[in-house]
């Protein structure tokens, strides 16, 4: 077993003692969403060097908020970063983009994101869950359809847990249970 322990004064270090969230990405690489201080990945075990990315009000290729509630990584090797204050994209290349609700999806307060069979990400927040489209860096967030209570959710948040099912099914946890296939969803 191999522990970190949090080193906030150090440019390569863990910065934060308490973490949200973590994954391991396609590469075997392991990434920490932190309570407040950001995104960190692990580059280097035996030397405990990570990279570490940090909110910046002067920066908008900066991570939307501190605190990472969750990381999900698609399949083209982007890093989903969900916070309080927008979703943050990691692309490949380390470079990021952020989008709040100001780009249009329904909330802030992000708090995951999930990839259905067809390569469509689905973003769960306090708005609902909204089907989406980023094709390339620095692209407008395409916002395909949105759903709520008004479309037969049972709340419009799954604040405890989600996941896509073998069948390709959805599963949502918190306001109630929701199950479906996001295929029979459509508002049009």
């Amino acid at each position: 077993m191999t522990g970190f322990t949090a080193q906030p004064d150090s440019a390569h270090g863990l910065p934060h003692e308490y973490q949200f969230s973590v994954i391991e990405d396609h590469l075997g690489r392991s990434w920490t969403g932190t309570a407040r201080a950001g995104l960190a990945r692990l580059d280097n075990e035996s030397e405990q060097r990570f990279t570490v990315w940090k909110p910046s009000s002067n920066n908008p290729q900066s991570l939307a908020h501190g605190m990472i509630l969750n990381l999900f990584e698609d399949s083209r090797g982007r890093v989903w970063c969900s916070t309080p204050g927008g979703i943050s994209v990691v692309w490949p290349d380390d470079r990021i983009n952020t989008y709040t609700s100001a780009d249009g999806i329904p909330s802030d307060l992000v708090f995951g994101v999930l990839e259905d069979e067809h390569g469509n990400i689905w973003i769960n927040s306090t708005g609902g869950l909204t089907k989406v489209s980023l094709s390339e860096y620095d692209a407008p967030l395409e916002i395909i359809e949105n759903f709520n209570t008004n479309d037969r959710l049972t709340g419009g948040r799954a604040l405890y847990g989600w996941m896509i099912m073998p069948d390709g099914r959805m599963a949502l946890a918190g306001d109630g249970l929701n199950i479906f296939h996001p295929d029979s969803l459509s508002t049009k």
